[in-house]
């Protein structure tokens, strides 16, 4: 009972701590630019190009104030992890059945709206193994839709080349962040939502 309540109350700091700690042990360091553009409060949704497991360590490290996560449901089983992201409140998502990941959307998007969160996930749903991006999923533009909420997109590079493809030992290295300038969404709408997504 009281880990639960001690990592909602200082989420940030943990989040944060956890990912600097683990990128400074690896030898990893992280250069940022535009770091504004998630410091301001209210509610955001923000996108990273996701291409390998360090993704989670880089954006951790500019963890920003009442942020969550949309994370695959799957990390459950990875023991202290799973219970940890559960602790802080992250949002799983289950891949397996559309519709629980609809309504999973659908709630995010009322978190969003309700209490001013910033929510980060992934727009190509998994990690790229290749040098560009996979097609974007619906659910990140159909959750700005439904809120207004304005997105920030996160382009990290440098990610292959301190963890290549297919090694598990990462290398010592820099990693950038560009965060990007929000875009407003707030006359999207469903019809035109293949034109957001290009």
């Amino acid at each position: 009972y009281v880990y639960p309540q001690f990592c909602r109350r200082r989420a940030r700091w943990i989040i944060g701590t956890w990912g600097r700690t683990q990128l400074a042990l690896l030898g990893i360091k992280v250069e940022v630019h535009g770091l504004e553009h998630i410091s301001n409060p209210g509610p955001a949704i923000m996108l990273f190009n996701h291409q390998s497991v360090i993704d989670m360590l880089v954006v951790s490290s500019i963890w920003p104030e009442n942020a969550k996560v949309l994370y695959k449901k799957e990390f459950h089983r990875i023991p202290v992890l799973g219970k940890t992201m559960h602790s802080l409140e992250m949002i799983p998502i289950d891949h397996s059945n559309r519709a629980l990941a609809l309504a999973t959307m659908a709630a995010a998007a009322k978190t969003i709206t309700d209490h001013d969160v910033k929510v980060c996930l992934a727009p190509e749903g998994t990690r790229s193994r290749t040098d560009g991006l996979l097609p974007f999923k619906r659910g990140p533009f159909h959750m700005a839709i439904a809120t207004g909420a304005p997105m920030i997109p996160l382009v990290l590079q440098g990610i292959r080349e301190v963890l290549p493809p297919g090694k598990l030992i990462s290398r010592a290295g820099t990693i950038r962040i560009d965060v990007l300038p929000p875009i407003d969404t707030t006359s999207w709408a469903v019809e035109t939502i293949d034109q957001h997504i290009a």
